[in-house]
């Protein structure tokens, strides 16, 4: 998990906490993730669409990239995402093959 920002909820208010809560918990009823997972990118989400869109949309000259990258590698870490989990097919089939080849290699020895 290098390279992840971890983001705290003690920027959150009383309304972002209650969402933080919701999404949280409909994170962690949907998919197979830990509680570090599940927070990080629930409060990542909250941020964003809670917290720096409006203030964006506002006029203030905020930037998304670093939320937004944050998001997408705790989703792609935790195979949460199409192109992640089709990666995590394509290690699979290829560790498979190589498997299959050391047992052809060791029933027919050259």
């Amino acid at each position: 998990m290098s390279g992840l920002l971890k983001i705290s909820k003690e920027f959150l208010g009383e309304k972002e906490k209650k969402l933080y809560s919701k999404l949280y918990k409909h994170i962690m009823e949907s998919f197979e993730i830990d509680e570090l997972a599940a927070d990080q990118i629930a409060l990542a989400l909250i941020s964003q669409k809670c917290i720096l869109l409006p203030r964006l949309l506002s006029g203030e000259d905020i930037d998304l990239n670093q939320t937004s990258e944050s998001i997408r590698k705790w989703l792609a870490e935790y195979r949460l995402t199409p192109k992640s989990r089709e990666k995590e097919k394509e290690v699979t089939i290829n560790l498979s093959a190589i498997i299959e080849e050391i047992h052809r290699e060791r029933d027919n020895p050259s």
